[in-house]
């Protein structure tokens, strides 16, 4: 079409309408070109081809104009890492991320490879800090100085260095005694005995030592028997002692039965007294027994010497 030989050489920028006056410089020109376009067969339809010569030129126009905010955006979001997608409908970040984050099989959760840990250097399970973290507390708690991997059938444990970042103060100070504990020989071990305070203490007497006094709460307790200090009695009378009679009042009512000469039924361990007549005792649970010699009675005991 001869109107193709008729359009300018530069581009002009379109600023109000998108018709033929956004392609050519004047009036003059448009009706230029639409003489151009007459021919013995366009005089009957001069109507229909202008309006094609401008259903030609209104596709180019538009393009144009609608370039600018495109420019425009590309131009304010070049400060931005924009993901970029990849096929599948993944973006490339969120799959660098995915691949990064590793699986704790304690939560069941996948978790930043920052938030990961191994259990030790020579342990190849990881776990993510905040399984560990409660692991170790719980162990600890349990009064354990080791404290083994997560991972099942492992023999591994979990190192203290690993966990100093993780932990808190006072599971670490706790972790920290007990590791220390575990260093010292059993047979130099000793604990006191109130279990308000069990403070453990290290016997490197080479002498024998009965009565001690706790460093931490200041009570007096006997090494010997594991006790709290039983005033006025031996070990050894301590120790022929049920386990239900070593309390404070029991051994009160123990050296007030010895310096009253108290007979004790072999039975029911019930106190008994005489205050007359032979040293054939009879107890309330039925069982029948010497004064004396706190034997068993029978037939031919007639005569003890200790009656």
């Amino acid at each position: 079409m001869a109107v193709s030989d008729r359009f300018p050489g530069q581009e002009d920028e379109a600023e109000g309408d998108f018709g033929i006056s956004a392609l050519f410089s004047d009036h003059h020109e448009v009706e230029k070109a639409a003489e151009t376009v007459t021919s013995p067969v366009a005089e009957h339809a001069d109507e229909f081809q202008r309006q094609e010569v401008l259903d030609d030129c209104t596709p180019i126009s538009l393009l144009q104009a609608t370039s600018l905010p495109t420019e425009r955006f590309h131009s304010e979001t070049d400060g931005y890492n924009l993901p970029q997608l990849y096929p599948g409908g993944e973006s490339g970040s969120s799959s660098t991320k995915d691949q990064q984050k590793g699986f704790c099989g304690i939560c069941a959760e996948k978790r930043q490879m920052s938030e990961m840990m191994r259990v030790s250097k020579t342990c190849p399970h990881s776990f993510c800090s905040n399984c560990i973290s409660s692991h170790v507390s719980i162990t600890i708690a349990g009064n354990q100085a080791t404290v083994p991997c997560l991972e099942l059938h492992c023999e591994h444990s979990v190192e203290f260095q690993s966990c100093v970042g993780i932990l808190p103060r006072d599971v670490l100070d706790a972790w920290g005694r007990k590791l220390c504990e575990a260093l010292i020989p059993i047979a130099h071990k000793l604990y006191c005995p109130f279990r308000d305070c069990s403070a453990m203490l290290v016997n490197d007497c080479e002498k024998l030592v009965e009565e001690c006094e706790c460093p931490h709460c200041n009570r007096l307790f006997c090494v010997q028997c594991r006790v709290p200090w039983h005033s006025g009695v031996s070990c050894q009378e301590f120790q022929e002692l049920n386990e239900d009679e070593r309390d404070s009042e029991d051994i009160m009512l123990w050296k007030l039965a010895q310096n009253n000469k108290w007979a004790r039924c072999p039975n029911c361990r019930f106190y008994v007294e005489r205050t007359e007549g032979c040293p054939h005792m009879n107890c309330r649970c039925g069982y029948e027994f010497c004064y004396g010699c706190n034997l068993q009675w029978s037939d031919d005991h007639g005569g003890c010497s200790r009656s």
